[in-house]
Protein backbone atom coordinates (compact mmCIF):
# COMPACT_ATOMS: atom_id res chain seq x y z
CA UNK A 1 0.00 0.00 0.00
CA UNK A 2 2.76 2.16 0.58
CA UNK A 3 4.39 1.74 -2.66
CA UNK A 4 0.76 2.57 -4.34
CA UNK A 5 0.42 5.74 -2.18
CA UNK A 6 3.88 6.99 -3.80
CA UNK A 7 3.70 6.16 -7.12
CA UNK A 8 0.06 7.69 -7.23
CA UNK A 9 2.16 10.87 -5.43
CA UNK A 10 4.96 10.84 -7.79
CA UNK A 11 2.71 10.43 -10.80
CA UNK A 12 0.73 13.11 -10.15
CA UNK A 13 3.51 15.29 -9.23
CA UNK A 14 5.61 15.11 -12.39
CA UNK A 15 3.16 14.02 -15.07
CA UNK A 16 2.77 17.24 -16.54
CA UNK A 17 5.78 19.28 -15.54
CA UNK A 18 8.75 18.58 -18.42
CA UNK A 19 10.47 16.37 -16.66
CA UNK A 20 10.04 12.03 -17.03
CA UNK A 21 7.15 11.11 -14.97
CA UNK A 22 7.90 7.84 -16.28
CA UNK A 23 11.63 7.43 -15.01
CA UNK A 24 11.22 8.96 -11.88
CA UNK A 25 8.58 6.25 -11.15
CA UNK A 26 11.30 3.20 -12.42
CA UNK A 27 13.81 5.00 -10.22
CA UNK A 28 11.85 5.44 -7.03
CA UNK A 29 10.83 1.23 -7.58
CA UNK A 30 14.01 0.43 -8.08
CA UNK A 31 15.57 2.51 -5.33
CA UNK A 32 12.66 1.29 -2.81
CA UNK A 33 12.80 -2.13 -4.32
CA UNK A 34 9.39 -2.31 -5.91
CA UNK A 35 7.62 -2.73 -8.67
CA UNK A 36 5.04 -0.92 -11.29
CA UNK A 37 2.50 -3.17 -12.46
CA UNK A 38 0.23 -2.25 -15.08
CA UNK A 39 -2.75 -1.89 -12.68
CA UNK A 40 -0.80 1.24 -10.61
CA UNK A 41 -0.12 2.99 -14.23
CA UNK A 42 -3.26 2.63 -15.44
CA UNK A 43 -4.97 3.71 -12.10
CA UNK A 44 -2.81 6.40 -11.51
CA UNK A 45 -3.24 8.16 -14.87
CA UNK A 46 -6.52 8.15 -14.62
CA UNK A 47 -6.27 10.78 -11.94
CA UNK A 48 -3.97 12.41 -13.65
CA UNK A 49 -6.66 12.61 -16.52
CA UNK A 50 -9.24 13.49 -14.51
CA UNK A 51 -6.95 16.15 -13.29
CA UNK A 52 -6.13 17.35 -16.52
CA UNK A 53 -10.06 17.88 -17.56
CA UNK A 54 -10.73 20.05 -14.30
CA UNK A 55 -7.99 22.63 -14.87
CA UNK A 56 -8.28 22.93 -18.49
CA UNK A 57 -12.07 23.82 -17.48
CA UNK A 58 -11.57 26.09 -14.97
CA UNK A 59 -8.86 28.28 -16.78
CA UNK A 60 -11.18 28.42 -19.54
CA UNK A 61 -13.74 29.96 -18.00
CA UNK A 62 -11.43 32.01 -16.29
CA UNK A 63 -8.75 33.29 -19.04
CA UNK A 64 -10.79 32.55 -21.95
CA UNK A 65 -7.91 30.70 -23.58
CA UNK A 66 -9.11 28.54 -26.12
CA UNK A 67 -12.30 28.15 -27.95
CA UNK A 68 -14.16 24.37 -28.80
CA UNK A 69 -12.71 24.73 -32.45
CA UNK A 70 -9.44 25.70 -31.58
CA UNK A 71 -9.28 22.95 -29.15
CA UNK A 72 -10.27 19.78 -31.29
CA UNK A 73 -8.00 21.26 -33.95
CA UNK A 74 -5.06 21.41 -31.59
CA UNK A 75 -5.73 18.43 -30.05
CA UNK A 76 -6.27 16.44 -33.45
CA UNK A 77 -3.48 17.67 -35.04
CA UNK A 78 -0.81 18.27 -32.65
CA UNK A 79 -1.60 14.33 -31.33
CA UNK A 80 -1.59 12.55 -34.45
CA UNK A 81 1.84 11.72 -35.51
CA UNK A 82 2.80 10.94 -31.59
CA UNK A 83 -0.69 8.46 -31.79
CA UNK A 84 0.86 6.89 -35.09
CA UNK A 85 4.34 6.44 -33.96
CA UNK A 86 3.06 5.46 -30.34
CA UNK A 87 0.87 2.16 -32.32
CA UNK A 88 3.80 1.30 -34.70
CA UNK A 89 5.65 0.96 -30.97
CA UNK A 90 3.61 -0.12 -28.37
CA UNK A 91 5.24 -3.15 -27.78
CA UNK A 92 9.16 -1.44 -27.57
CA UNK A 93 6.81 1.30 -25.00
CA UNK A 94 5.31 -0.95 -23.04
CA UNK A 95 8.45 -3.16 -22.05
CA UNK A 96 10.39 0.22 -21.47
CA UNK A 97 10.46 -0.49 -17.43
CA UNK A 98 14.01 0.22 -17.00
CA UNK A 99 16.87 3.06 -17.03
CA UNK A 100 19.10 2.90 -20.01
CA UNK A 101 22.57 5.23 -20.95
CA UNK A 102 19.89 6.73 -23.44
CA UNK A 103 17.27 7.68 -21.30
CA UNK A 104 20.32 9.19 -18.90
CA UNK A 105 21.34 11.39 -21.76
CA UNK A 106 17.80 12.40 -22.64
CA UNK A 107 17.03 13.57 -19.11
CA UNK A 108 20.67 15.86 -19.44
CA UNK A 109 20.53 16.62 -22.88
CA UNK A 110 16.94 17.69 -22.76
CA UNK A 111 17.58 19.58 -19.34
CA UNK A 112 19.93 21.74 -21.53
CA UNK A 113 17.67 22.46 -24.13
CA UNK A 114 15.07 23.95 -21.24
CA UNK A 115 17.67 26.38 -20.19
CA UNK A 116 18.80 27.13 -23.52
CA UNK A 117 15.01 28.58 -24.89
CA UNK A 118 14.90 30.62 -21.91
CA UNK A 119 17.01 32.45 -23.86
CA UNK A 120 14.96 32.62 -26.85
CA UNK A 121 12.50 35.76 -28.21
CA UNK A 122 9.21 35.57 -27.55
CA UNK A 123 6.36 36.77 -30.46
CA UNK A 124 4.23 39.14 -28.05
CA UNK A 125 1.51 39.53 -30.87
CA UNK A 126 0.57 36.11 -30.99
CA UNK A 127 -1.80 34.46 -28.92
CA UNK A 128 -2.61 30.64 -28.79
CA UNK A 129 -5.34 31.20 -31.70
CA UNK A 130 -3.09 32.62 -33.89
CA UNK A 131 -0.93 29.73 -34.46
CA UNK A 132 -1.25 27.83 -37.75
CA UNK A 133 -2.03 24.38 -38.56
CA UNK A 134 1.79 23.95 -39.90
CA UNK A 135 2.90 25.39 -36.74
CA UNK A 136 0.87 22.71 -34.55
CA UNK A 137 1.76 19.98 -36.71
CA UNK A 138 5.62 20.96 -36.41
CA UNK A 139 5.16 21.11 -32.30
CA UNK A 140 3.33 17.49 -32.89
CA UNK A 141 6.12 16.11 -34.42
CA UNK A 142 8.58 17.31 -31.64
CA UNK A 143 6.24 15.60 -29.45
CA UNK A 144 6.94 12.29 -30.76
CA UNK A 145 10.77 12.85 -29.29
CA UNK A 146 8.95 11.74 -26.29
CA UNK A 147 9.22 8.58 -27.01
CA UNK A 148 12.63 8.07 -26.63
CA UNK A 149 13.13 7.01 -22.76
CA UNK A 150 13.61 10.23 -20.53
CA UNK A 151 12.73 13.24 -22.72
CA UNK A 152 9.23 14.09 -21.19
CA UNK A 153 6.30 14.89 -23.40
CA UNK A 154 5.75 18.15 -21.39
CA UNK A 155 9.70 19.01 -22.39
CA UNK A 156 9.36 17.96 -26.12
CA UNK A 157 6.18 20.07 -26.42
CA UNK A 158 7.56 23.25 -24.78
CA UNK A 159 10.87 23.11 -26.74
CA UNK A 160 9.33 22.85 -30.17
CA UNK A 161 6.68 25.79 -28.95
CA UNK A 162 9.39 28.14 -27.99
CA UNK A 163 11.96 27.11 -30.94
CA UNK A 164 8.48 28.91 -32.67
CA UNK A 165 8.35 31.79 -30.38
CA UNK A 166 5.46 30.95 -29.07
CA UNK A 167 5.16 32.26 -25.88
CA UNK A 168 6.12 30.73 -21.92
CA UNK A 169 2.22 31.04 -21.09
CA UNK A 170 0.69 29.94 -24.69
CA UNK A 171 3.34 27.21 -24.48
CA UNK A 172 1.72 25.43 -21.47
CA UNK A 173 -1.67 25.86 -22.48
CA UNK A 174 -0.51 24.31 -25.62
CA UNK A 175 1.50 21.37 -23.99
CA UNK A 176 -1.85 20.25 -21.69
CA UNK A 177 -4.28 20.65 -23.92
CA UNK A 178 -1.70 17.97 -26.16
CA UNK A 179 -1.03 16.23 -22.61
CA UNK A 180 -5.22 15.55 -22.88
CA UNK A 181 -5.38 12.86 -26.24
CA UNK A 182 -2.50 11.55 -25.72
CA UNK A 183 -2.48 10.65 -22.00
CA UNK A 184 -6.15 9.17 -22.61
CA UNK A 185 -4.97 7.17 -26.09
CA UNK A 186 -2.51 5.66 -23.92
CA UNK A 187 -4.56 4.85 -20.93
CA UNK A 188 -7.04 3.48 -23.61
CA UNK A 189 -4.95 1.51 -25.17
CA UNK A 190 -3.23 0.12 -22.64
CA UNK A 191 -6.53 -0.94 -20.72
CA UNK A 192 -7.27 -2.61 -24.87
CA UNK A 193 -4.49 -4.04 -25.80
CA UNK A 194 -3.45 -5.90 -21.74
CA UNK A 195 -6.90 -6.58 -21.22
CA UNK A 196 -8.67 -7.76 -25.41
CA UNK A 197 -5.00 -8.85 -26.36
CA UNK A 198 -3.00 -9.84 -24.41
CA UNK A 199 -5.16 -10.69 -21.74
CA UNK A 200 -2.36 -9.76 -18.68
CA UNK A 201 -4.99 -7.25 -16.83
CA UNK A 202 -8.24 -7.63 -15.00
CA UNK A 203 -10.23 -4.58 -13.35
CA UNK A 204 -11.44 -4.84 -10.25
CA UNK A 205 -12.34 -1.68 -7.82
CA UNK A 206 -10.60 -1.98 -3.94
CA UNK A 207 -9.87 0.37 -1.81
CA UNK A 208 -6.02 0.87 -3.25
CA UNK A 209 -7.24 1.31 -6.71
CA UNK A 210 -9.66 4.58 -5.45
CA UNK A 211 -7.11 5.65 -3.69
CA UNK A 212 -4.35 5.71 -6.09
CA UNK A 213 -6.52 7.20 -8.43
CA UNK A 214 -7.65 10.07 -5.81
CA UNK A 215 -4.00 10.83 -4.92
CA UNK A 216 -2.38 11.15 -8.32
CA UNK A 217 -5.77 13.23 -8.87
CA UNK A 218 -5.04 15.67 -6.15
CA UNK A 219 -1.43 15.66 -7.02
CA UNK A 220 -1.62 16.23 -10.61
CA UNK A 221 -4.50 19.69 -9.97
CA UNK A 222 -2.05 21.58 -7.95
CA UNK A 223 1.40 20.22 -9.61
CA UNK A 224 -0.75 22.16 -12.92
CA UNK A 225 -2.01 24.94 -10.76
CA UNK A 226 2.03 25.88 -9.72
CA UNK A 227 4.04 25.05 -13.17
CA UNK A 228 1.44 27.28 -14.84
CA UNK A 229 1.30 30.05 -12.64
CA UNK A 230 5.24 30.56 -12.09
CA UNK A 231 7.03 29.00 -15.04
CA UNK A 232 4.17 31.26 -17.42
CA UNK A 233 7.11 33.95 -15.72
CA UNK A 234 9.67 32.98 -14.54
CA UNK A 235 10.77 30.21 -17.90
CA UNK A 236 11.73 26.61 -17.96
CA UNK A 237 15.43 26.82 -16.80
CA UNK A 238 14.89 25.60 -13.01
CA UNK A 239 13.41 22.45 -14.42
CA UNK A 240 16.48 22.16 -16.62
CA UNK A 241 18.61 22.81 -13.52
CA UNK A 242 16.81 19.81 -11.93
CA UNK A 243 17.16 17.72 -14.96
CA UNK A 244 21.07 18.10 -15.31
CA UNK A 245 21.46 17.43 -11.24
CA UNK A 246 18.77 14.48 -11.80
CA UNK A 247 20.60 12.47 -14.58
CA UNK A 248 23.96 12.70 -12.63
CA UNK A 249 22.29 10.95 -9.35
CA UNK A 250 21.55 8.40 -12.17
CA UNK A 251 24.66 8.19 -13.01
CA UNK A 252 26.25 7.56 -9.81
CA UNK A 253 23.39 5.44 -8.64
CA UNK A 254 24.02 3.82 -11.12
CA UNK A 255 27.50 3.01 -11.25
CA UNK A 256 27.78 2.74 -7.81
CA UNK A 257 25.12 -0.62 -8.17
CA UNK A 258 27.50 -1.87 -10.74
CA UNK A 259 30.82 -1.76 -8.66
CA UNK A 260 28.63 -3.46 -6.15
CA UNK A 261 27.41 -6.26 -7.96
Amino acid sequence: MFLFFVFSILQGLTEFIPVSSSLHLIFISDLLNGKIDLITTVSIHLGSILALILFLYKNNLKNKSFNTIMLFKISFLGSLPIFLAGVFFYDYIRNDFSISTLAIFSTIFFGVCLIYIDKLPTNTKDTLSDVSILKILFVGLFQCISLIPGTSRAASVLIGSRLLKINNKDSIILALILSFPVILGAFCLTLFMEIFVNETLTLSISPKLVLSIFTSFICSYFSILFFFKHSSRIGFKYFGYYRILLGFILILYYFSKTIYI
